[in-house]
């Protein structure tokens, strides 16, 4: 009878915890080579934050992360003689992530200075080579990276290739329609996106120094436009492509001495205008907690408004922090990692169409770990709709 009793206590057990639900772990995996000979490097230090674990490459640069949950994370490299890179990293739900990294070597800088000097100390020698062989010492690098969906049904375009110029660098989206661009120096460049069934677009972006960048791309649908011709008179939906936005004339402010905004986009869409920006967390350790208010909220307001005289009602917006989408209506909440810039989202519905510039109060909590709450306005004001 007793062992009948423990038996039963098992079989409880077991289906207690078959029932629960496990959250799906992933991959990251990659390899760490020198960015001037593309040998591998060994024993390089990888850590991943904030999960605050490490690893070192093998003898052929080979790293990897196992258990990983889908999410945002930063990866520092370090290794002996080379150049120690951090770069921000998005784990999709459905797939493990591949990521190599290149290192510039430190030796490379000093030792090709004194050859430079003692074979040609005459000044026929261009005046900006020194400063090509010390990107370590004079040069910041920066990412470029967002999501390709299409403007029909919002959903994530995979496979579509995304040309870098004047770099003439090119990376394919994902399932999850994700680019990423690595070691980008500040600057302007313009990106061209080709997928299969779309209309062929391209962008002209700025590199500022100090933050990465944040840029999604809406694809057209060739259906949705059956009288373009398949020649150069295409895209009468974009007649002045590539479309350069220009966002000078926007006044981006906030009072918190730990909360960075970045204007990233202002586009219609149909009757809908989509405003994409980043928030980033300068502080230098500490994860910022985030809240951003609706419209019309009992204790916060949110106010939108055109250029005419409209204003857009809590029925009407939609805001997403972060890869985190609660809907028309709704606050939501987040956080931010330190130096990793998140994009948000507000989406408009029905924009008068003679309207051609909006402006933002973003109602904004924020709070680091065992400090009071702090309360205030995130606002773009005169930004211009394209």
């Amino acid at each position: 009878m007793k062992q009948l009793f423990s038996a039963f206590i098992l079989v409880l057990c077991l289906l207690s915890c078959s029932s629960e639900k496990e959250e799906p772990k992933y991959s990251i995996f990659g390899t760490i080579t020198n960015s001037t000979t593309g040998k591998p490097i060994p024993n390089a230090s990888i850590s991943l934050s904030p999960l605050n674990v490490s690893t070192r490459s093998g003898s052929d640069g080979y790293y990897e992360f196992k258990e990983i949950e889908s999410g945002q994370y930063k990866l520092q490299v370090t290794a002996n003689g080379y150049v120690s890179v951090t770069r921000q990293i998005n784990i999709t739900e459905g797939s493990n992530l591949s990521y190599d990294i290149q290192l510039i070597p430190e030796s490379s800088t000093p030792g090709t200075d004194d050859e430079t000097n003692e074979t040609d100390p005459t000044p026929n020698e261009p005046e900006d080579s020194d400063d090509d062989l010390q990107p370590d010492e004079e040069e910041t690098l920066y990412s470029i990276f967002g999501t390709i969906t299409n403007s029909s049904t919002g959903s994530p375009v995979a496979n579509a290739t995304i040309t870098l110029s004047p770099k003439n660098v090119f990376t394919t989206s994902n399932a999850a329609g994700y680019y990423e661009f690595n070691e980008v120096e500040s600057g302007q460049y313009d990106l061209e996106i080709i997928a299969d069934n779309f209309v062929t677009t391209s962008r002209r972006i700025n590199m500022t120094q100090g933050s990465n960048l944040s840029y999604d791309i809406q694809l057209v649908p060739k259906s949705d436009n059956t009288e373009t011709p398949d020649d150069d008179t295409q895209n009468p939906i974009e007649p002045d492509a590539p479309i350069i936005q220009d966002y000078s004339e926007a006044i981006v402010t906030t009072d918190h001495s730990y909360l960075d905004v970045n204007l990233v986009s202002c586009i219609r869409n149909g009757s809908n205008i989509v405003l994409t920006y980043t928030l980033t967390n300068t502080h230098s350790s500490s994860t910022m907690g985030i809240s951003i208010s609706n419209v019309n909220t009992v204790t916060q307001k949110t106010t939108i408004a055109d250029n005419i005289g409209n204003q857009y009602a809590q029925s009407a917006v939609k805001i997403n922090l972060a890869g985190r989408d609660w809907g028309y209506g709704n606050n939501i909440d987040g956080q931010l990692l330190p130096g990793i810039p998140a994009k948000c989202e507000i989406t408009v519905k029905n924009v008068d169409s003679s309207a051609t510039y909006m402006t933002y109060y973003i109602s904004t909590s924020t709070a680091f770990p065992g400090s009071v709450n702090y309360t205030l306005d995130v606002v773009l004001r005169n930004v211009k709709i394209y």
